[in-house]
């Protein structure tokens, strides 16, 4: 062990090379965790993103009388004191109150996005090295605004494609030293060995799409 950090001799080299290629399926465990994140959070971003677009069509009944409103319909983008403060009064407790609101809010959309998060249904996800096709995302598109008797562009907030990224070895969360038999001691990303480089260094970027099943 040396400053702390891990350290290896240089014969561990090629196993732990290999160790991070057996790691591949846990790599990619990583990247449907990533993507899960963000299907976990979309259902909160979209219900925010509805709410403001309805509202800036007049629709009422949107208000919940809490630090949510403010945000919603007040804030212009400016960070002060008095915004500070009324951040530090957000917690889940208000997001939540909000959520159960809207849920039985006439704005079809609005209410099934709210009720879908509290029973937490969330969407379906599937994932692939290649992007979607566009036809593939708008027969999703289709048959997401059939079943819920919706528009093609409101079944956005049901359907929408991303992307995950991941990297093994970030230098930034890990360091692994390499020690030589001269003494010398490297980071293991600055060896110069095209195995490690290839299993290592390379991010690994996975594409999804999100839907209603």
């Amino acid at each position: 062990m040396q400053n702390g950090l891990k350290t290896t001799s240089l014969t561990h080299l090629s196993l732990r090379a290999a160790k991070f290629q057996s790691q591949n399926s846990d790599q990619q465990r990583a990247l449907r965790d990533k993507a899960l994140e963000r299907v976990i959070r979309s259902p909160t971003l979209n219900i925010l993103k509805r709410v403001r677009e309805i509202s800036n069509h007049g629709i009422e009944g949107l208000t919940t009388g809490g630090a949510t409103d403010f945000f919603l319909y007040q804030f212009d983008g400016k960070m002060n004191r008095e915004t500070l403060d009324r951040f530090c009064e957000l917690d889940d407790i208000d997001f939540s109150f909000a959520v159960k609101r809207w849920s039985n809010h006439p704005d079809f959309v609005l209410s099934e996005l709210c009720k879908r998060l509290l029973n937490r249904q969330l969407l379906k996800i599937h994932l692939q090295a290649e992007p979607f096709n566009e036809k593939e995302v708008q027969e999703k598109l289709i048959a997401a605004a059939h079943q819920l008797n919706i528009s093609p562009k409101d079944a956005e907030y049901f359907v929408f494609t991303g992307e995950a990224n991941n990297t093994m070895y970030k230098t930034e969360d890990e360091r692994i030293n390499i020690l030589f038999k001269d003494g010398m001691v490297k980071d293991i990303s600055a060896i110069d060995n095209p195995l490690i480089h290839q299993t290592i260094s390379a991010p690994v970027k996975k594409f999804y799409i999100c839907s209603l099943n």
